[in-house]
Formats: structure tokens, C-alpha cells, sequence
């Protein structure tokens, strides 16, 4: 999920990005891109636009969500699990 997060957040950061952009700053290889991207593009969380022969990737606002609420619940969690620590220590 972090990696989806952080492909989606480069995305963002952007506006438009292409494919090979996207690869340098997302910090990935080919293969491992190639298999986000369609994961993400299937999802409806980025959509693809072809202008004058280059590739285009922009954020849905499916993508915008998923970003927010993953964010949320990184959030809840490591929250919980700092109260789990305060708890434990008083026990």
C-alpha cells in the first residue's frame, strides 16, 4: 500500500507526469512500475492521456481519496499503537 501511495503521490506532486518521470521519481524499476501502473490505470486511481505521441499519467479523483484515507488510517494506526506502548509501560 505504501508503494501505491507513493506512486500516486508523485503523480500528484506533478500535476501530469510522464511514464519515465514517473519511473526516476517514484524510485522504481521498469518491471515494478509497469505492474503498479496497470494495477492503478485498472483501479481508476490514474488515468492515461496520449497527446502528440507522449504518454501522460494524471491522478483521478479516486486516486486524490485513496491518498487521503490511506494517509488517515497510517495515522489511526500509528496512534494506536503509540497509546499500545503508553498502556503497556503502565501495566
Amino acid at each position: 500500500m505504501r508503494l501505491i501511495s507513493d506512486i500516486l503521490s508523485v503523480v500528484l506532486d506533478e500535476g501530469e507526469v510522464s511514464k519515465i518521470t514517473l519511473l526516476h521519481r517514484a524510485n522504481l524499476d521498469s518491471r515494478l512500475l509497469n505492474k503498479y501502473f496497470n494495477l492503478l490505470n485498472d483501479a481508476g486511481l490514474i488515468e492515461v492521456d496520449n497527446r502528440k505521441g507522449k504518454m501522460l499519467i494524471r491522478i483521478t479523483d479516486k486516486g486524490i481519496k485513496f491518498i487521503i484515507r490511506y494517509k488517515e488510517l497510517r495515522y489511526m494506526i500509528n496512534g494506536k499503537a503509540h497509546s499500545t506502548d503508553d498502556k503497556a509501560g503502565i501495566i
